[in-house]
């Protein structure tokens, strides 16, 4: 009991020191092991090795047995995933796959990959994380909050849920919670150290578990691991001493004159030997998980229009660089809920919102009008490609629709012209051309004709078993509006963000938009602002409103009205009743445009 007391006493002066920022003795510093780096040259290539000889500062490496992974399982694609970054790559086109989105296919918005184990998690977050995914993601704090709610009592976390806890796992934890957010002295970090400290050997080094009934012998790998842990504590693993031992001593004193590391005394070399000399040169050099991130801006964006069985679900422009990524990047922007499923033919998309593939209908999609050979997660996206997602059978042609002119006087007409893509455009005939309430049919020649009243509207057309078409806006005399006028100052700054759009309504009626100007005032990128305006009916007649913005891109791009995109926004008023709305601008997290921008908010009204 008394010995029990004084290393508890120990640990929690450790950490309040540590925490406080107190410099302890350095009794160890980083260095490169060279006679570990030559040994593992001669072996052949793996994640670990690759890590290591880029923690020891090896260049000129080559990452091809990296490439074309294919699992079902979402701990495969984890190491793989953490050397390609060490590599300074991106994993979402190395060469033309995509591992983190194959990665996010196996999370089930609680956890990833198997439910029973948490070494998936583990190594997963340290991946989605040097992949450069933001730790705002869900994905990242939902993985984060999952380990936290399965530490177990005595702080330690285990390879399965509910598992006896281990050094090894545990080491892993604290570094994937370290980079998902969590401060050293946080609650789940200081218990985490805690039970490292209480499972030291007085060798100085770490047994896989102090409790194990298969030997409690301090080991390299246990050693290693937890080495890397210390140092991404900030903290120095020459002052973890027991017995006047320390881990780095324990780890070289296992270190053989071959240059590789044994597991334990007098174990020798055997095939695990390179990745257990992997683990001890990323450690010895000082490194802990992941070696390295890197910073993931996607720039390049793509036309991407995603059409449900009803409606259109989002339309826009966002980035790639994959078929399937650009679902989920738009998804942020447009407000839409999606679920990817691993299988055996790669990641898929099984459901948007509450459209879910079942019998012959599902997710589907087409680049250029054209169904690609590959899946989706493995379609990289080259410049001026057209992406469209549509939920129905295989086979469906997608339909476009034209216009002879965009605006006609008071009492005018406007052409349609509605075709269908196989191989090439042909008209099509007997095809509904939509505008708000109304419906025109087309004639043999694919045409027909629009009058309406003064407004504003958005065409497109719909046939069964055809994909539904884009929407064009047109205008019809002098609509009905009132306008809010935009202002935000961006400043420098960092994180992620969400927006987009464009909309349409109006008739001969009448109402109220205030306030009549909204100043978002200074943002950095990653943020965001709201003010709610308020909309009275002032007519005699029921309403339906859309809006249009217009002005800097920062708000045709990134403005959403109550939770939704614009473009996609509508709201119904009756006759005498106002509605209040909530305007929020996000700034995107890679937007390096700085200084003021302005632009416009008009709400056009038209009868119902």
């Amino acid at each position: 009991m008394t010995r029990k007391t004084t290393i508890l006493s120990f640990v929690i002066s450790l950490v309040i020191l540590s925490g406080l920022g107190f410099i302890f003795n350095s009794q160890a510093a980083p260095e490169i092991n060279q006679a570990a780096v030559d040994y593992l040259k001669t072996k052949d290539n793996s994640a670990w090795k690759t890590m290591a000889l880029v923690a020891a500062g090896e260049t000129g490496l080559t990452g091809n047995h990296l490439k074309d992974i294919s699992s079902n399982n979402a701990i495969d694609y984890c190491a793989p995933t953490l050397a390609i970054t060490a590599l300074g790559e991106n994993p979402r086109t190395y060469p033309n796959q995509d591992y983190v989105v194959k990665l996010k296919s196996f999370w089930d918005g609680a956890q990833l990959g198997d439910a029973s184990t948490l070494n998936d998690d583990i190594f997963g977050l340290l991946a989605l994380i040097s992949s450069g995914e933001a730790t705002a993601e869900p994905i990242i704090t939902g993985i984060k909050e999952f380990l936290i709610a399965t530490q177990n009592s005595n702080g330690g976390w285990g390879f399965s849920v509910g598992g006896d806890s281990d050094t090894n796992m545990t080491a892993m934890a604290i570094m994937a919670l370290v980079e998902a957010g969590l401060a050293p002295s946080d609650l789940p970090i200081t218990k985490a150290v805690a039970y490292l400290v209480s499972s030291q050997n007085d060798d100085g080094g770490f047994p896989w578990s102090p409790a194990s009934p298969w030997g409690t012998d301090s080991d390299a790998s246990s050693d290693a691991w937890v080495i890397s842990a210390i140092y991404a504590l900030g903290q120095n693993p020459g002052d973890w001493i027991k017995n006047d031992h320390n881990p780095i001593e324990h780890l070289k004193s296992l270190q053989a004159a071959q240059g590789y590391f044994e597991y334990q005394t007098g174990t020798g070399e055997d095939a695990f030997s390179p990745v257990t000399t992997s683990y001890a040169v990323i450690a010895l050099a000082g490194k802990s998980y992941p070696v390295n991130k890197i910073t993931y801006t996607p720039s390049e964006t793509f036309d991407l229009r995603i059409e449900g069985q009803s409606s259109t679900i989002c339309s826009g422009q966002f980035p790639g660089p994959t078929a399937l990524n650009i679902v989920e990047n738009a998804s942020e922007i447009c407000g839409f809920t999606y679920e990817i499923k691993a299988t055996d033919y790669g990641p898929y998309l099984k459901k948007i919102n509450d459209e879910e593939a079942g019998g012959l209908m599902g997710w589907l999609y087409f680049v250029n009008c054209t169904s690609p050979l590959v899946g989706a997660a493995d379609y990289i996206l080259q410049q001026a490609d057209e992406v469209l997602w549509y939920f129905g059978e295989w086979g469906w042609p997608p339909l476009k629709i034209g216009v002879s002119a965009e605006e006609a006087a008071s009492g005018g007409t406007i052409e349609a012209i509605v075709e269908y893509y196989d191989t090439e455009w042909h008209p099509l005939e007997n095809t509904t051309v939509k505008a708000g309430n109304h419906e025109f049919t087309t004639d043999a020649s694919g045409s027909t004709s629009v009058s309406l009243a003064d407004g504003y509207y958005n065409l497109y057309a719909e046939k069964a078993a055809f994909v539904r078409s884009n929407k064009i806006r047109v205008k019809f005399g002098e609509p009905t509006s009132d306008e809010v006028s935009l202002q935000v100052n961006i400043i420098e700054g960092e994180k992620p963000g969400t927006g987009l759009g464009p909309g349409l309504g109006p008739d001969e009626i009448s109402f109220l938009v205030e306030p009549e100007e909204i100043i978002f005032g200074d943002l950095a990128p990653g943020q965001s602002a709201s003010q709610n305006v308020t909309i009275t009916n002032t007519g005699a007649v029921d309403l339906y409103l859309e809006g249009i913005v217009s002005g800097g891109d920062i708000f045709q791009d990134n403005l959403t009205l109550n939770d939704t995109a614009w473009e996609n926004w509508g709201a119904n008023i009756a006759a005498s009743n106002q509605k209040e709305t909530a305007v929020q601008l996000n700034i995107p997290g890679n937007y390096s445009v700085y200084g003021e921008q302005t632009g416009n908010l008009t709400f056009w009204g038209i009868t119902e």
